[in-house]
């Protein structure tokens, strides 16, 4: 979850849109799910092809270690992003 604990979301390449996951998007239905998209370039307004939209899509199981300090509202905008089950 380190990885994604971030509040600028463009720091990280995980948020980026990267053409070489195209194929796991392709054939889902994926417009309804709330993913984040492009702001501006060819693919605006499109669902952004990231490694964090991907794990949004499969739901990972998430395990907080010592869930007591994991109260803020970053940590609380972080598993929104995940959207785990």
């Amino acid at each position: 979850m380190r990885l994604f604990r971030v509040k600028e979301t463009d720091d990280r390449n995980i948020y980026k849109e990267n053409e070489a996951f195209e194929t796991h998007f392709s054939g889902l239905d994926i417009e309804h799910l709330g993913l984040e998209r492009n702001e501006s370039g060819e693919r605006k307004g499109k669902v952004k092809l990231s490694f964090a939209n991907l794990v949004k899509i499969h739901r990972p199981l998430l395990i907080l270690d010592e869930a007591h300090n994991a109260k803020t509202k970053l940590t609380s905008d972080v598993i929104k992003r995940i959207n785990p089950k």
